[in-house]
């Protein structure tokens, strides 16, 4: 019950009028569907929609970020033949 709707519902927020929760009886009434301890649901995060089960999700590789980080990975690694690690100034010996 930590979803943001289910925050909502709980403190009498907008939005939720069509949300019955029943805590004692483990039920959850979205509209005509009534969910039980344990059904799966699938809360859209972007857009607030509720799916009952799982629904599939598709990601798309992020080629523009992957590639940008590559090229700061390749800038700040340093020269051939100079120690990866140096002790910091300050660090105790």
């Amino acid at each position: 019950m930590t979803t943001r709707w289910l925050a909502a519902y709980r403190s009498g927020g907008d939005g939720c009028s069509e949300l019955r929760l029943d805590e004692t009886a483990k039920t959850l009434q979205l509209g005509e569907t009534i969910f039980h301890k344990g059904d799966v649901l699938t809360l859209d995060g972007n857009n607030g929609e509720v799916y009952a089960g799982a629904v599939r999700t598709e990601t798309e590789p992020m080629v523009e970020l992957c590639a940008r980080l590559e090229r700061l990975r390749l800038r700040s690694e340093p020269p051939a033949g100079l120690a990866r690690h140096r002790r910091a100034p300050h660090a105790a010996r």
